[in-house]
């Protein structure tokens, strides 16, 4: 079977490509992978990340020799995806354009992608930045950043922002004066990476260097928006994105604060956060200085790398899941729901990642129809994936779980549902955390579960089925 063509189910999982790119960064000369100041470590291994653990190329230029009709549908494929974003940029700036700010100066800048939002009482509410400016009285001065086209739940946001996608999209197709990326090393890297996780080479240097262009023609918008916002500190959810990457590394080089907000699951076997190897300078431009985490062990995770040195963690808590029904009934969201829930005598929550036959297997349909006969099982869709919610139903009405509900459990905060379920089920979600916060015991149906989830299963509230 050609490397080229190898399946999703091929692709190492997070931990196993931590453990790989430990062994890589050991063996390649990573201070001098650098063009201009920036040392270009983090983008390189993200990029690897990007088709090695998710299967998905930092851009479709990584791909070689595809026949024509393949060419010609992905082709069109691009240009019915910006004609959607076209389209749907009109919501943005019309319907909804009480809620749009303008580039100005500001304190401090929010950029987010925005899939970590909530309807509440008929807004859009970010349950990271939005929590935090309610959270925080000292917050007053922002602009929030939103790197996607337009509001895909056609309600209002909560607060004001800007859309910057359509700039995002024509910074990244403009032709930049470092676009070329003359850079030496590039075929040792992408030799060696291949070997390591065994993808074919050129695929390697061609999403390399498609991420090295799209690099430096972002880090060209970046610095004119920093230019006119000109904030004291930055904060993102995630960090992790070319076009994350490349603001970092134009904060760093004008001395700006970046923040990352955890959003989910990290530690020492997540493909981004765990086991980095710092350059000599003791620091990556590309990385942001402060992790805000949840608790402990995610704090353990970055110094165990950073030696709490430049880069460093602070325990925040998790704010969102800090919230109190009370809090979100005076937001405006529906009571009878939860009341619903409590009349059921018992429920217990899945969290749905994907649809294939790994995440969403036989024997996770199994134990939800086990459930279903002594209580209502709340069926949650990734805010990622909730175009699967009809996939997901039919699935499970042919495998005769017939007490579930999905479209209220995919909408409702988070919080609110484990304050009133007994139980969460899921292959390795990172809700298994937020799940021990509420104590609410976790069934998870990943095999290396233990790898990321040692703290709650140490203290009983995980554990793997069997």
């Amino acid at each position: 079977m050609s490397l080229l063509n190898t399946p999703a189910s091929e692709f190492v999982n997070s931990a196993e490509f931590v453990k790989r790119i430990q062994r890589l960064q050991d063996e390649l000369p990573i201070d001098s992978y650098t063009l201009g100041n920036d040392n270009l470590w983090p983008l390189i291994r993200y990029s690897l990340g990007s088709i090695a653990v998710d299967g998905l190329p930092a851009s479709q230029a990584g791909a070689v020799k595809h026949p024509v009709i393949n060419r010609a549908k992905g082709i069109t494929q691009k240009a019915w995806k910006l004609f959607t974003d076209l389209r749907l940029s009109v919501y943005g700036s019309w319907k909804d354009s009480a809620h749009n700010d303008v580039l100005r100066p500001a304190k401090n800048l929010f950029v987010t992608h925005s899939i970590r939002r909530t309807e509440l009482n008929g807004v859009w509410y970010d349950i990271f930045f939005d929590t935090l400016i309610d959270q925080e009285s000292s917050i007053t001065d922002y602009l929030t950043l939103e790197l996607v086209v337009s509001n895909s739940l056609r309600i209002p946001r909560y607060r004001k922002s800007l859309y910057t996608n359509k700039d995002l999209l024509l910074t990244s197709m403009s032709k930049s004066k470092s676009s070329h990326c003359n850079v030496l090393w590039l075929d040792e890297v992408a030799a060696k990476s291949a070997d390591c996780f065994e993808i074919n080479p050129i695929k390697v240097r061609n999403t390399l260097l498609s991420s090295l262009k799209a690099f430096a023609s972002l880090k060209s918008y970046w610095q004119k928006t920093l230019n006119t916002v000109q904030p004291a500190t930055i904060y993102l959810v995630n960090w992790y994105s070319l076009p994350h990457l490349a603001l970092s590394s134009v904060a760093s080089s004008k001395s700006i604060r970046v923040i990352d907000i955890q959003h989910g699951l990290q530690g020492d076997h997540h493909w981004m956060y765990g086991s980095w190897r710092l350059p000599v300078s003791g620091r990556f431009e590309l990385l942001p200085e402060i992790f805000q985490v949840w608790g402990e062990s995610e704090q353990k995770a970055v110094r165990a790398w950073s030696n709490n040195q430049f880069h460093r963690a602070e325990i925040v808590g998790n704010r969102w899941l800090n919230n109190s029904d009370e809090f979100f009934y005076q937001h405006g969201v529906n009571r009878q729901f939860i009341d619903f829930v409590k009349t059921q005598g018992r429920a217990v929550l899945y969290t749905h990642q994907w649809s294939d036959e790994q995440y969403f297997s036989k024997q996770v349909i199994t134990e939800l129809l086990k459930q279903s006969k002594a209580a209502l099982v709340l069926i949650r869709i990734h805010p990622g994936r909730v175009h699967e919610i009809p996939l997901v139903t039919k699935q499970l009405t042919e495998a005769g779980v017939s007490n579930f509900e999905i479209a209220n459990a995919s909408v409702l905060p988070l919080p609110l549902l484990l304050s009133h379920v007994t139980l969460h089920i899921t292959y390795n979600s990172s809700t298994v955390i937020e799940a021990a916060q509420k104590g609410v015991k976790s069934l998870v149906f990943d095999p290396l579960a233990e790898r990321y989830f040692s703290e709650q299963m140490a203290n009983g509230m995980a554990e793997i089925a069997v």
